[in-house]
């Protein structure tokens, strides 16, 4: 695929995603992946990368068919250049809903099941510690396979919006989760936010720094 026909299925991509989320109505089969042609899959190849097609939407890759691998591939979308190099993606999404998220008095967000549950340091979460990247690791050829470009995507389930794409370098997602042997592990957004950098997508993302400020002004306040 060139650069050119990368971009035209990006764009195409980032245009379906924006409909379905005014609509709230889902044809996957309108995604194109990385492959020159562009006629649907079968059904069962939707119902297993449902959320990586829409994180590559929102993110602004394109997803590979096969099952096992990398999930996605990024262009930088200025370039166009055909000896341009195509860099192999993780994606995750994250999805939060702002009815959960809570306020202190110094202007703090938490995240907790209840107004109750979020009045205590051990049943509520930092906000950007309660958004995160899940990983489930099965062997240790899996947890290194994990070493490579990693985009998080932020969703809001409240107004069902795409609130921002986090990057952060495989090397430094590697070594978050080589900081246990637990087969379960997750990376804090703010490992994406102090590490990494936000994949500018205007037209696309709300802002995650917008939500934030948002939230502050309006979500409820413990003591």
């Amino acid at each position: 695929m060139t650069p050119q026909e990368y971009h035209a299925h990006v764009e195409w991509n980032t245009r379906c995603l924006k409909e379905m989320l005014t609509t709230r109505s889902c044809d996957f089969s309108q995604f194109r992946t990385f492959r020159d042609n562009t006629a649907p899959e079968n059904i069962a190849f939707y119902c297993s990368k449902t959320y990586d097609l829409v994180a590559s939407a929102a993110a602004g890759c394109l997803i590979y068919t096969a099952k096992h691998g990398a999930d996605a591939v990024y262009l930088d979308p200025r370039s166009m250049d055909t000896a341009a190099e195509f860099v192999d993606v993780e994606l995750k999404f994250a999805q939060v809903d702002s009815r959960n998220v809570y306020r202190s008095s110094a202007g703090s967000l938490y995240i907790a099941a209840s107004a109750a549950k979020a009045r205590y340091k051990n049943t509520r979460s930092c906000l950007r510690s309660g958004i995160s990247a899940k990983y489930a690791l099965h062997s240790q050829d899996n947890r290194q396979s994990k070493n490579m470009l990693t985009m998080l995507v932020v969703f809001d389930l409240v107004n069902n919006r795409i609130l921002d794409t986090f990057c952060a370098s495989g090397a430094s997602i590697l070594a978050k989760l080589n900081l246990s042997d637990n087969t379960k592990r997750s990376v804090k957004l703010s490992h994406f936010i102090n590490e990494g950098y936000v994949v500018p997508r205007e037209g696309i993302a709300y802002g995650y720094e917008k939500w934030e400020n948002e939230l502050r002004q309006t979500c409820p306040v413990i003591g």
